[in-house]
């Protein structure tokens, strides 16, 4: 299925100006199938992506040096769920 074929990244952000400009430069030229941008109540906003598999590892790296907190939800259930039905 195209779920199979789709990797889920959640990421952390501080709340300041321009970081959403800043993770979207650091995602460069990747092509993002689903993107959710949330803002949130502690300082921190919240963004959640959905990759092609075959891209996964090269944005997984790009992201190492930006210290963001960035999280691998691909295997987990209710991500794939949320994916099917909500579409993020």
């Amino acid at each position: 299925t195209a779920l199979q074929l789709e990797a889920v990244l959640a990421v952390v952000m501080l709340e300041e100006p321009r970081s959403l400009k800043r993770f979207c430069e650091l995602v460069g030229p990747i092509n993002i199938a689903k993107f959710k941008y949330v803002v949130g109540k502690s300082g921190n906003h919240y963004v959640g992506i959905s990759v092609r598999i075959s891209v996964l590892e090269a944005l997984q790296k790009q992201m190492e040096p930006s210290q963001l907190k960035t999280y691998n939800l691909t295997q987990g259930d209710l991500v794939k769920d949320h994916l099917r039905y909500l579409v993020i």
